[in-house]
């Protein structure tokens, strides 16, 4: 115990008393646990009755550091005391001076100093110490601290700076300190400025936050980190780190910087930046919300990361460079100033919306022949001037549009007025081709268009018109219409349309997204929709965003009128008015009450009553990341299982199956077929009841709302997709029947295997089917089988059949000949001629997966397990220099394969490859040699797994004991490996650790023990790092090139490195709540934020910032309040108000609303004030000071 208290000419009895009546009085004891000592340090001792401990003092761990500075002068006393048999050092220590002015060490008992005098204004460390002893006992540690007298500075825990106080104005960071704890950033306030030698890394996100600094300075001996001209850049000059928030306007990088990192000059003022020719990247966020107005990038920049200049609204000038590779995502969203862009040629990559939003953007340059995705400009409201360079050929401009790939028409002018005609050259239109189109009027689609016809935004169209004979389109006074397969959906109702009242078709089955909405300061003309029994409604479907994406809305979008719509109770468009009905100003008016017999002649009389429009749900392997989407699957990407679903799944699994399966998780797939089919399937047949594999109470399959989103969904999906490659419940065990074209002693002929699926579906009805050839694999349902003159005919349902939003998906045919000598599915090109392995499941064995484990495994035992990819040729040798050849198309050589089966795998988000799996005898390694082109390929043993993603490689090496080695005869490679370790992290599984990095020549991965060595004597770039334990994964980065690296368990041994995911805002009437994640680990942290408050109940106050004058109208802006419901916003001709009119605008992210239709050059009066709602009733805040403008 360590405690501090003014000392008195009392008795060491006395001082005892009125110490500890002090610490009871004070109330203020602050304990501090240590931790044990076996997890810190160097600890050894044995189990026996006699314990002995050995005790490395050098760990930082088994010391603590307080910062004091005392509230007056006076005469001390320091008091410590250890937990039982551990001795005490307390060192006490003059900052200014560095002086040590005293030294007390103590056993359990007290030890103390009664002399100690202290002076105010001045700072103290007191640091804590254990101190070897040979009866010392490795228990846990607490030191309290007694701070009368005394206020806290700061405290140091294993070198990150955990907490600042109150009284920290004078402060600067000490040394010793290695990293500050970004929550405290904002305590440090205007003194974040001096950073000592022992820091290692500073968090420039947090950085960017303490606004008013205006230079950084770091101790000339730093090793890590410098300073130059107040700028942070790392030692060796290559990474500008942190640009100081009120830094210089006007900035010159310095010479030889070759990377601006992320955040680097994150919310700073600075204006102009000029960037050397050695530049290469600009880092995630780098300018986010920052002042800059110009920057020159050099002459070398290769990437401009994700969001890097995001709602730079000042930047208007800028010339990207001919070496640009890659502009990532959102890279340049609302970025309003910016007029003009240039694409360069060499341009290989730009993400989504990543010039979203830039309002002022008139002019498109495109020199590269990239494949440019939708919604890159979207919401760029007068981008009308397009250009193509001489060297550019995938795009050309007719007619003022810019088309792609001579047939696409990708963009359309935001100027062009009046009527458009869809040239008959055109076989596609993009879905951002019309995002920002202001001034068409009518759309004309020809009778030969089959594409995609996207939501037209023109706040003036008024007409959609297809040409008749149209197989796909038609158009009914003035409204597009879509036939898929039978069945009728209405696209979209033109939003200028003069009709005030509108009756959806009784034969139309479905509504599109979107279908009714505003966009583009429309005013809606419609005031009645009615609407059918038995139609689909979206969540989408006359306001302009889903419901639970509300935060997003196009800046000045204006308030619709009220919308009644008339429908049946209980029915879709009835759920829709009750989710959306108060925030979309709606009114209910009531039809009756809807029948909820399903009509089963909308599935083509069906016989086994599996509906498209109710146990089918059509999902999609897209990686669109579009957030809107209210259907849609992307497969496991990005989605890991949730620990309970984890262990039941892996709860049969030896060692190195379960590492298999982290491995799996943690890959890109391209999508999750085989668990969307099977839960589809299970829920059909009763196997699985709807409501335990979603969250939103869905009655049937075809009616989940959010698939993408629903964890429920998600984890049941991903927990099938995983279960089909286990040794028990896998697809193999769980197999009615299978057939391949490689060895396997348990599978059945073509013939015998046609016979089973054509008895399977006429007995059991709706059947899994799996399928895999060298081009494509695919898992789906079988429904029924009927008999044909020809022989049998399979009805199959795919759920990847049509990729956009909620559609239900369509019927394909799989044909058997009479004689099952042969077979033709014609919609997946699948053929005798081409298969090369197909399964037909046994629902009864598929449902013992859910834990029981009494599906039989298939695999021997004793043997290795040898999986790799077929498109490129290689060559396998074993530890007795037994071979096997893959020439392309099939095997040979003297290495006896036991069994092979085959499948069809997303290696990446853009490389798909059919894999062979190999049974074959136990080897100590295996050798891949003779390697044509890339390289995928695994091991797995009982206890141990290593798999290895490499291009470019000449041989590789795999020893489950000892590691991996790659050579590449010195060209340059890429590699990506899972090795297991001997580590064991839980019950029955060990440690998983991938490597990543780019090199050349040889590369050797050691297994030590719970380590990985990594070694290339030409060293090594692009270095990541991860282990994975369970469901965790934690992750390392390597900024600098290295010949040697050794990974340990990063998740066990990191501190964690939290970074902003979610903020939900206080309001007035409930606490609002920040959730950080940790970017190793991803650890989740939260942070309460207290309710706003208020006064006299009432919200708080905005107020007009400024007015623009426009003709015939006005552009007001205002400040922007948080926890509120909505603005009211008031304009008048007369001073006091009297006949002033009244915007009510609900979408609080809005600041900005134009005002039309006023007088000409007249004096205009505006005011504003905000509302929460209570109880029903709204409660409004005082109105603003009153602005006045004139018209034009």
């Amino acid at each position: 115990m360590f405690c501090i208290g003014q000392s008195r000419n009392i008795s060491l009895s006395e001082r005892s008393i009125v110490m500890y009546k002090k610490i009871i009085s004070y109330l203020l004891i602050f304990t501090l646990f240590l931790g044990t000592l076996q997890n810190v340090g160097i600890v050894r001792g044995d189990t026996g009755n006699e314990e002995s401990w050995e005790i490395d003092l050098s760990s930082n761990n088994t010391s603590m550091t307080f910062m004091y500075e005392p509230k007056s002068d006076g005469i001390y006393q320091i008091y410590t005391k250890g937990s039982y048999w551990n001795r005490v050092l307390l060192t006490v220590k003059d900052i200014s001076t560095g002086t040590i002015i005293s030294s007390t060490t103590g056993d359990w008992a007290t030890a103390r100093n009664d002399h100690l005098e202290l002076f105010n204004y001045k700072r103290y460390s007191f640091t804590f110490s254990l101190i070897d002893d040979d009866e010392g006992f490795a228990g846990n540690v607490s030191i309290n601290l007694f701070k009368e007298g005394l206020q806290d500075l700061f405290t140091i825990e294993n070198g990150v700076l955990k907490d600042v106080s109150e009284y920290s104005q004078n402060f600067i960071i000490p040394e010793g300190v290695k990293e500050v704890d970004s929550n405290i950033c904002g305590k440090l306030g205007k003194y974040y400025n001096y950073f000592p030698s022992t820091l290692e890394k500073v968090d420039a996100y947090y950085l960017g936050r303490v606004t008013n600094i205006s230079y950084y300075d770091i101790d000339v001996n730093n090793n890590y980190l410098k300073s130059i001209d107040g700028v942070i850049y790392s030692k060796d000059g290559k990474h500008l780190i942190a640009f100081p928030p009120c830094g210089k306007s006007d900035f010159k990088v310095a010479d030889d910087t070759v990377y601006i990192d992320n955040y680097a000059f994150a919310y700073s003022y600075v204006r102009n930046v000029e960037c050397p020719n050695t530049i290469v990247k600009i880092g995630e966020e780098a300018f986010v919300q920052g002042s800059i107005k110009k920057i020159h990038l050099g002459n070398k920049l290769e990437e401009i990361g994700y969001g890097a200049f995001w709602d730079c609204t000042a930047l208007d000038s800028m010339e990207l460079p001919r070496t640009l590779k890659v502009i990532g995502g959102t890279a340049f969203y609302s970025c309003t100033d910016l007029t003009s862009i240039t694409l360069p040629e060499n341009l290989e990559e730009i993400g989504y919306h990543a010039f979203c939003n830039c309002k002022n953007l008139s002019t498109l340059v495109i020199n590269s022949n990239i494949y440019l995705d939708d919604g890159i400009f979207e919401s760029c409201s007068k981008l009308n001037d397009f250009s193509v360079g001489d060297k550019c050929n995938k795009y050309s401009v007719r007619d003022g549009i810019l088309i792609q790939d001579d047939d696409r028409l990708y963009l359309y002018p935001s100027d062009k007025e009046g009527d458009y005609t869809v040239p008959l050259f055109v076989n596609s239109i993009s879905d951002g081709a019309f995002y920002n189109s202001q001034k068409l009027t009518k759309l004309y689609i020809p009778s030969n268009y089959e594409g995609n016809v996207p939501i037209i935004q023109s706040p003036m169209i008024d007409e959609i018109i297809v040409d008749a004979g149209n197989k796909y389109y038609y158009s009914k006074d003035g409204v597009l219409f879509e036939i898929v397969y039978g069945e009728t959906k209405l696209l979209q109702y033109p939003i200028a349309n003069k009709r005030t009242e509108y009756t959806i078709p009784s034969d139309v089955d479905e509504i599109e997204y979107y279908a009714f909405c505003s966009f583009n300061d429309a005013i809606r003309q419609l005031k009645t929709l009615v609407i059918p029994t038995g139609i689909y409604v979206p969540d989408c479907l006359i306001f302009d965003t889903i419901a639970e994406t509300r935060w997003w809305h196009w800046e000045g979008a204006v308030e619709q009128p009220y919308l009644t719509i008339k429908g049946y109770d209980g029915s879709s468009a009835h759920d829709y008015y009750l989710k959306n009905g108060e925030d979309e100003n709606l009114k209910w008016e009531s039809l009756g009450k809807e029948d909820t017999q399903i009509d089963n002649d909308k599935d083509d009389k069906d016989e086994n009553k599996f509906m498209l429009n109710y146990d089918a749900n059509s999902f999609t392997h897209s990686s669109n990341s579009n957030k809107y989407l209210t259907a849609g699957f992307k497969g496991v990407k990005d989605y890991k299982l949730d620990e309970s679903y984890f262990n039941k799944l892996i709860k049969y699994s030896t060692k190195g199956e379960k590492n298999r399966i982290k491995q799996s998780m943690n890959s890109s797939w391209g999508g999750s077929c085989y668990g969307i089919a099977t839960t589809m399937g299970m829920v059909y047949k009763n196997m699985i009841n709807i409501s335990e594999i979603n969250s939103n109470s869905a009655n049937c399959y075809y009616k989940l709302p959010y698939p993408y989103k629903d964890k429920k969904l998600l984890n049941t999906i991903q927990y099938f997709q995983l279960s089909q490659s286990l040794e028990y419940g896998g697809s193999y065990a769980a197999s009615k029947s299978f057939t391949t074209r490689g060895k396997n002693d348990e599978a059945d002929s073509l013939s015998e295997f046609l016979k089973a699926v054509v008895k399977t579906v006429k007995e059991e009805g709706v059947s899994l089917f799996t399928f895999a050839t060298k081009e494509s694999g695919h898992a789906v349902l079988m429904i029924n089988c009927e008999e044909t003159d020809e022989g049998y005919r399979i009805k199959m349902y795919d759920e990847n059949t049509y990729n956009d939003n909620h559609k239900p998906g369509y019927y394909s045919y799989f044909d058997i000949s009479s004689d099952y000598k042969s077979f033709s599915w014609k919609d997946e090109g699948l053929t005798n001629e081409n298969y090369m392995q197909m399964q037909i499941i046994d629902w009864n064995l598929m449902k013992q997966l859910n834990g029981n484990g009494s599906s039989s495994g298939k695999k021997g035992k004793g043997h290795s397990f040898v999986t790799v990819g077929l498109d490129d040729s290689f060559t396998i040798r074993n530890n007795e220099n037994e071979y096997l050849t893959w020439d392309g198309n099939s095997f040979s050589g003297n290495l006896e394969i036991l069994s092979e089966n085959y499948e069809y795998k997303n290696i990446s988000e853009s490389n798909s490859e059919a894999m062979v799996n190999l049974e074959v005898e136990n080897s100590e390694y295996f050798t891949f040699c003779d390697i044509t082109g890339e390289l995928n390929a695994s091991i797995e043993g009982d206890d141990k797994y290593q798999s290895i993603e490499a291009s470019n490689v000449s041989l590789v090496k795999m020893n489950l004991n000892e590691g991996v080695i790659i050579d590449s005869n010195n060209a340059e490679y890429q590699f990506k490996t899972f090795i297991t370790t001997d580590e064991k992290v839980s019950e029955n599984e060990n440690n998983l650790i991938s490597v990543s990095a780019k090199t050349k020549g040889k590369t050797t991965l050691s297994v030590n023990n719970t380590n990985v060595d990594v070694t290339n004597e030409n060293g090594m770039d692009d270095i990541y790092t991860s282990n994975y334990v369970g469901v965790k994964t934690a992750t390392k980065t390597y900024n600098t090139s290295s010949k040697y690296i050794s990974v340990d368990n990063i998740y066990k041994n990191h501190t964690h490195q939290y970074v902003l995911t979610n903020s939900k805002q206080a309001t007035y009437a409930e606490n609002g709540l920040k959730t950080y994640i940790c970017d190793i680990c991803g650890n989740i942290k939260t942070e309460n934020i207290a309710k706003l408050m208020k006064k006299n109940n009432k919200p708080a106050k905005s107020s007009i910032k400024k007015i623009k004058k426009k003709k015939h109208g006005l552009i007001v802006t205002w400040k922007k309040v948080k926890g509120i419901k909505g603005y009211e916003l008031q304009y008048s001709l007369k001073k006091n108000f009297k006949g002033a009119k009244t915007k009510t605008i609900k979408k609080v992210s809005t600041t900005t609303v134009a005002i039309k239709k006023l007088k000409r050059k007249k004096k205009y009066y505006v005011r504003i004030r905000t509302y929460i709602v209570s109880n029903r009733k709204k409660i409004y805040s005082d109105w603003s000071k009153f602005k006045v403008k004139k018209t034009k």
